[in-house]
């Protein structure tokens, strides 16, 4: 254990007083969260939509509560969860409707959950480590998240608020509410407690009952799934097990990488900078404490996710485990404290060096927004259908099924009933009562064939119009392959 009081190790070799780096870590961690707050929001406004967004925003802009909920639990076409809408309709009508309004709650809560992230580690260490663990998260995906019209930095927020909560020891009640708000945002922040179990277990003697705060934080869990038994529910049905993420067991290695994309590199170079200004110290270093043991258990997350992947939800995605950065964050920084406290110019410099990485990454993305990818280049393709369709003078505009791109530019055009889905399965195509889907079964395709553009036809799709006596013409419109039939 580690005393900050009397900064002193348990084993006696004293901690480096407070000094001034310590003293100032509060305003610079403010300042990272400001300029990342306001990056974020520039951003936001800078960039269109892309195919998840536009579905947040169709569910978002619907008549009244009452008919987001009966979208939710009779069509489920978008399933994220009741709570997150509600939250992302407050925005959108406080201040939108623009891209801003949709993308604030995003902005605001990975700034607030990486302010708790801090304080968190600030509170197991000293100010100045917790400044290492906001400079973590700066170098994972979280950034993207931050100017994403969707659910997870949202989720992001309330799983470090979580793991502040549980280290700080704070109380059963408050830990129940965040879990009992936190679900109904996203249902994956039941995996926060991971952490909680294993530590409990690892606690354990025999004949003690768990503890009251995780008894807490699972009746809050409870509640928050409770809320949202009718739209799991029908999740489930409409759904079930084909899910387009479905979880392979080998994907699971992949989101580690996937969650910090260059976290080998600046491993590599803190290790470098930590090798070459450690070369004296010699210092004995304590054992982890039990808030650090806990941040550290984060890294089950994927891997408990992927276990009910398999058994329950069936979807797999990296983005479904930013409840694990909180962790991580405060684990690395505490481990750093720990053997480097008494090396000031080791946690300084590693400081530096991953705080400049995500400050550079993330100037990057405000000087190119248009270049941030998501499932491929939005932006351009998006433009692209929008340009190609000033210069089209027949009446449609005709897309294969899963074809993202349609409802992205289907949502700026001027004339949305342009754009229209080829449905190239058996049987009719599905209707749906709360979103705009213009599926056509191939018989009303060959009908208006030759009033259409095809845009990046598929061979089989091509066949079929040349077997109904049609002439096939294609020709690159920028990344566009545009085909006409006569």
């Amino acid at each position: 254990m580690i005393s900050r009081d009397n900064q002193v190790l348990a084993s006696g070799t004293a901690v480096v007083p407070p000094s001034a780096l310590d003293r100032f870590a509060p305003f610079g961690a403010l300042l990272l969260a400001a300029f990342f707050l306001a990056t974020s929001i520039y951003i936001s406004i800078h960039r269109l939509f892309w195919f998840d967004e536009v579905f947040t925003t169709l569910t978002t802009r619907m008549p009244d509560w009452h008919t987001i909920w009966k979208a939710l639990t009779q069509d489920n076409s978008d399933p994220s969860p009741f709570g997150f809408f509600v939250v992302a309709r407050l925005f959108d009508q406080a201040f939108g409707p623009s891209e801003l309004g949709i993308r604030l709650p995003s902005a605001l809560a990975m700034t607030a959950g990486m302010l708790i992230t801090y304080d968190c580690a600030r509170r197991l260490t000293d100010n100045f480590h917790g400044l290492i663990a906001m400079a973590v998260l700066t170098c994972s995906y979280l950034t993207y998240y931050g100017f994403e019209g969707r659910s997870y930095a949202l989720f992001f927020m309330f799983s470090a608020a979580a793991l502040w909560a549980w280290t700080g020891r704070r109380s059963a009640f408050l830990l129940a509410a965040i879990f009992a708000f936190g679900v109904p945002v996203h249902y994956y922040l039941v995996l926060c407690l991971i952490p909680f179990a294993v530590e409990e277990l690892y606690c354990w003697t025999p004949w003690r009952l768990p503890s009251a705060r995780f008894l807490g934080a699972i009746s809050g869990t409870v509640l928050g799934l409770a809320l949202l038994v009718p739209q799991i529910l029908k999740s489930q049905q409409v759904h079930g097990k084909s899910w387009w993420a479905r979880p392979v067991g080998r994907q699971v290695p992949s989101v580690y990488n996937e969650i910090f994309p260059a976290g080998l590199f600046l491993l590599a170079i803190v290790l470098l900078w930590i090798v070459l200004n450690n070369r004296h110290h010699s210092g004995a270093v304590a054992p982890p404490s039990q808030g650090e043991r806990t941040a550290w258990l984060s890294l089950a997350i994927p891997m408990a996710g992927y276990v009910i992947a398999k058994l329950v939800t069936h979807a797999y995605l990296n983005r479904y485990f930013i409840g694990m950065l909180p962790g991580v964050a405060v684990g690395f920084s505490c481990l750093i404290w720990r053997r480097y406290a008494a090396v000031p110019r080791v946690s300084a410099g590693v400081v530096l060096l991953i705080a400049a990485f995500g400050i550079v990454t993330q100037l990057f993305a405000v000087q190119h927004p248009e270049q941030i990818e998501a499932f491929g280049s939005a932006q351009e393709r998006t433009k692209a259908l929008l340009n190609m369709e000033t210069g089209v003078a027949v009446p449609y505009i005709i897309m294969e099924m899963y074809d993202l791109r349609l409802l992205e530019a289907r949502y700026y055009s001027k004339h949305p009933e342009r754009y229209v889905y080829w449905w190239s399965l058996d049987g009719p195509p599905p209707k749906s009562r709360y979103y705009p889907f213009p599926y056509w079964s191939t018989s009303e395709i060959l009908q208006h064939a030759r009033e259409a553009v095809f845009v990046d036809l598929l061979p089989e799709q091509a066949e079929e119009l040349q077997r109904s006596g049609l002439i096939v013409d294609v020709h690159k419109s920028g990344p566009l392959f545009v085909s006409t039939a006569k």
